[in-house]
């Protein structure tokens, strides 16, 4: 009986949360051996036969030193793609990546977005494996309302992107226009994965109560999103509206911010869910009324 390649898919994000790479594990172990790389567990039943090798995740405390590393990128001009690749190899969790790929000695490596991609190709470099590169938003521009990020990161990610894509065997990303944005700056010709989750059955039918209507908000807690905004429109509304936030990737002071402008404009008609799995989203959000 023939051997299975060896995959390796390395991603520095929750696993057990991360819906577009649990897909491309669940679908990847039934064609190769599968070793995932990242945060946390990875909420899997046994039957699914993939490894799981855990990363510890950086320090908040270290996220804010390295920020003010990378802004001293600013004022010293020069060498500054030295000081991004001193940046991103100190941290540990990138070793510790490193070090599991190294061990591995995989065919593949799968780099899920861009922050994965130096430890792929540097594996790669050292073992012979191939790298296919998941890119999912437009990595440059992700973040590009906040200033500190047009400034200290979206050269940062360029200059990774332009040294170590060359490389790549293969890419795939989320939407059309953004595969077109890759192959016109970084040269990528990628392949187009939209984020589908698997078919299933819908949930069934449940009619509004005109009475009691109730909004459903799912997402990530993210400021650039201004979600106070939803909860000074729902004051405004009258008392048949309800808002029900499922956050995810939970910012904890933007959380309390949020809870404490609830409870004075909208009091007892704005509540705040427990996320739940990625499999279990729709199911959840169909006991609302609108999305």
């Amino acid at each position: 009986m023939p051997v299975q390649p060896q995959v390796d898919i390395i991603s520095f994000s929750p696993l057990h949360r991360d819906a577009r790479v649990l897909r491309q594990i669940k679908y990847l172990a039934k064609h190769f051996s599968v070793t995932a790389i990242g945060y946390g567990s990875l909420g899997l039943p046994d039957t699914e036969r993939v490894q799981m090798l855990a990363l510890q995740p950086a320090s908040r405390g270290n996220w804010r030193q390295q920020a003010r590393v990378l802004g001293l990128l600013k004022v010293v001009k020069t060498r500054r793609e030295q000081y991004y690749e001193t940046w991103y190899w100190s941290r540990p969790d990138r070793q510790q990546a490193l070090s599991y790929l190294l061990n591995s000695q995989s065919d593949i490596i799968h780099a899920n977005d861009w922050d994965a991609l130096p430890v792929a190709a540097e594996a790669a470099a050292q073992t012979g494996a191939r790298v296919v590169l998941d890119l999912h938003e437009y990595a440059p521009l992700q973040s590009a309302d906040k200033i500190h990020w047009r400034i200290l990161f979206k050269p940062m990610i360029e200059h990774f992107l332009h040294r170590y894509a060359p490389g790549v065997v293969a890419s795939i990303t989320v939407g059309q226009t953004i595969a077109k944005k890759y192959a016109q700056e970084f040269g990528l010709d990628p392949l187009v994965i939209m984020n589908a989750p698997r078919l299933n059955q819908a949930p069934d039918f449940r009619a509004t109560d005109p009475n009691h209507i109730r909004l459903i908000h799912h997402g990530g807690a993210q400021r650039s999103r201004k979600l106070e905004l939803m909860i000074e429109t729902l004051a405004l509304a009258d008392a048949r509206y309800s808002l029900h936030f499922m956050l995810i990737n939970a910012d904890k002071p933007y959380i309390e911010r949020l809870f404490s402008l609830a409870q004075r404009r909208a009091s007892k008609r704005v509540f705040f869910h427990e996320a739940v799995e990625p499999n279990q989203v729709v199911y959840r959000i169909a006991e609302f009324d609108i999305g």
